[in-house]
C-alpha cells in the first residue's frame, strides 16, 4: 500500500524555499491537528521579507521536508511575533510567522507551476465506505457453504469498473489481508476524474464537493472525502483542503437504526445507475447549481443528525429544503405581466400612501409555500404508496405550515401545534421526500426507490406515524441489486 505523507497530529520540520514568487530559505514547522487543520510556523524571518509578503492576497509556499515536497496555499497570517537578535553586524529584526493553510499538496515535486498557479489533469479519491456507496462486488467465492473458510473456498477476484460521462469513472477491487489467525475479506475502490484540459484547484474542489454531496443524497448521512490524490503531468500529490469533520468518526456509515455494517440495503448505490444513465454526475451538478441553498440546508440537517442535536432549527432547515427544491423560478414574462398589472392598479389609487404601500409590499415571489409542500407530498406518497390524492392529509400539511410560520417569525400570535415527536416525524418524512425528489430527477425508477426505502426503518416508522401509510411492495424479492445480495451472505 502507498505510504501516506499526510496524517493526523503530524509535526514536520521543513525548509521554506519560496513564498509566492519570492525565493527564500527559512526554517519552519508544518503541522496537522486531529481534524486535519493545517498550520505552518516560520521562524527567523527577516523583517524586510515579512513586509513583502504580508499584503499578498494568496500565499503559495514551497516547503522541503525530509521525505516530501510540500506545496501549501495560505490565505491568512494568523500570528506574527517580532523580536530583536544580536548579530556580528549589530541588532537584527526577526519575525516568527504562523500561517493558516487552506490547501496542502504533498509529493516528490512541487505542485505549483512556473507562473505560480495550481493546475491539474484530474483527481482520484475515496469516500466514507467507498465500496458500499459504489455497490460493485469484486469477489466470486465458490464451495463456501454458510461459512467463510479460506482454505475450503475457491476465491476468484476481479476489479469491477463503471464509466460515466464528463470524465468520471470508478472501480472496486478485492483486498484480502490476514489479521491474527483469520483472513479478512474487504474491498478498496476509488472514484476518478480526468479533465479534458488542465483545471484550477478551485474548479476541482467544487467537483469533489459535488461528489461528496451526491453520496450524501444517496446515503442520507454525512460523508467525507477520506483520501484525495491530485494529478498533473509531472507527479501525483496527496491533497488536503476539503474535510471539516474528524475523518475517523466519519469513516463508516452508521445512522443508529440500520446499524449492520454489511449490507445497508437502504443506501442508494452508484451501481443503481448501472443500466440507466451515464451522465448522472453531470445531471446532479446541474441540480446543485439550481438548488444551491436547499442543498446547503440539507448538509446542515445531516450535520445536526450526525452530532444528534434535536432543535426546531432542524425543522426550519427542512422547510427551506422544501421551498428551495420545489419553488419554480418566476419567468421574465411573468415578471413583466405582474409589473404591468401593478402599475395599472396604482393608476386607480388616488392616495400617495396607498401607492407607496403597493410598492413596499406587493411582490411576485413565485409559488406559495403551501403549493410547494402539497406538490412534494403528492409526488412522494404517489411513488411510495400509490396515493394520488393528498386531501386526506390536509391536517398534517396545515400543522406543518402553521409551525413553520410560527418558528420563522417568532410569532406572538401563532403557537406551534405539533409536539417534539410529531415534529421529528415530519422532519424525517420530508428530509427523505426531498431525497426522493432528487433521485427521481436523476432517473432512478420507482421500484428501486421503494425497495431501498423499505429497509430504512427510521423512515418507515415516521411515515406510518405521520401519514398512516406504508410503502408498497413492488418486488416480492425486495431486490436491491447484486451487491446487496452477495454481501448478505457475510452478516
Amino acid at each position: 500500500m502507498r505510504h501516506k505523507k499526510l496524517y493526523a497530529n503530524m509535526h514536520v520540520s521543513c525548509e521554506v524555499m519560496s513564498i509566492g514568487e519570492i525565493g527564500c530559505s527559512y526554517r519552519a514547522t508544518f503541522s496537522l491537528d486531529e481534524h486535519y487543520v493545517a498550520m505552518l510556523e516560520i521562524i527567523d524571518v527577516k523583517k524586510e521579507f515579512y513586509h513583502k509578503i504580508k499584503y499578498l492576497k494568496e500565499l503559495i509556499i514551497r516547503a522541503k521536508a525530509p521525505n516530501a515536497c510540500f506545496t501549501l496555499r495560505g490565505n491568512a497570517i494568523v500570528e506574527s511575533k517580532f523580536s530583536l537578535q544580536k548579530t556580528n553586524e549589530g541588532i537584527d529584526n526577526k519575525v516568527q510567522i504562523c500561517l493558516r493553510i487552506s490547501d496542502v499538496f504533498a509529493g516528490t515535486e512541487y505542485a505549483v507551476e512556473e507562473n505560480n498557479v495550481l493546475l491539474f489533469n484530474g483527481f482520484s479519491c475515496q469516500f466514507t465506505d467507498t465500496f458500499q456507496l459504489f455497490g460493485l462486488y469484486p469477489y466470486k467465492i465458490d464451495n463456501m457453504g454458510s461459512e467463510w473458510l479460506f482454505k475450503e473456498g475457491t476465491i476468484a477476484d476481479d476489479t469491477k469498473t463503471m464509466k460515466f460521462d464528463g470524465g468520471y469513472s470508478c472501480f472496486v477491487t478485492p483486498y484480502i489481508y490476514k489479521k491474527n489467525d483469520d483472513y479478512v475479506f474487504s474491498m478498496q475502490g476509488r472514484l476518478n476524474y480526468f479533465a479534458a484540459k488542465l483545471e484550477s484547484i478551485e474548479d476541482l474542489k467544487e467537483k469533489i464537493r459535488m461528489l461528496v454531496l451526491f453520496f450524501e443524497v444517496l446515503s442520507g448521512e454525512t460523508i467525507t472525502a477520506l483520501d484525495i490524490i491530485m494529478e498533473n503531468d509531472k507527479c501525483s500529490f496527496e491533497y488536503l483542503g476539503l474535510c471539516n469533520y474528524p475523518k475517523q468518526k466519519l469513516k463508516g456509515l452508521y445512522n443508529g437504526f440500520d446499524s449492520k455494517w454489511y449490507p445497508r440495503k437502504s443506501i442508494f448505490k452508484l451501481s443503481d445507475w448501472k443500466n440507466i444513465e451515464k451522465d448522472v454526475f453531470e445531471i446532479f451538478a446541474g441540480l446543485v447549481k439550481d438548488n444551491l441553498l436547499a442543498m446547503e440546508s440539507y448538509k446542515q440537517v445531516l450535520l445536526d443528525e450526525e452530532i444528534e442535536i434535536v432543535t426546531y432549527n432542524k425543522f426550519l432547515k427542512i422547510m427551506q429544503m422544501i421551498e428551495g427544491i420545489m419553488r419554480t423560478a418566476v419567468s421574465d414574462e411573468e415578471k413583466r405581466n405582474f409589473e404591468k398589472r401593478k402599475k395599472k392598479i396604482k393608476k386607480h389609487l388616488e392616495n400617495q400612501e396607498d401607492r407607496e404601500f403597493i410598492d413596499s409590499y406587493c411582490f411576485n415571489n413565485g409559488d406559495k409555500f403551501r403549493t410547494c409542500l402539497v406538490e412534494l407530498t403528492k409526488e412522494s406518497v404517489s411513488i411510495l404508496s400509490g396515493v394520488e390524492n393528498v386531501e386526506s392529509f390536509n391536517m398534517q400539511l396545515s400543522n406543518i405550515i402553521n409551525d413553520r410560520n410560527a418558528y420563522t417569525h417568532a410569532s406572538k400570535e401563532i403557537s406551534p401545534v405539533m409536539n417534539l415527536e410529531q415534529t421529528e416525524a415530519a422532519n424525517c418524512c420530508y428530509k427523505e421526500f426531498c431525497r426522493i425528489r432528487i433521485l427521481k430527477q436523476l432517473n432512478l425508477s420507482d421500484q428501486i426507490i421503494c425497495s431501498r426505502f423499505m429497509f430504512n426503518r427510521k423512515f418507515v416508522e415516521a411515515y406510518r406515524d405521520f401519514f398512516g401509510l406504508s410503502i408498497k411492495n413492488m418486488d416480492e424479492k425486495h431486490n436491491t441489486g447484486e451487491f446487496d445480495d452477495m454481501m448478505s451472505d457475510y452478516i
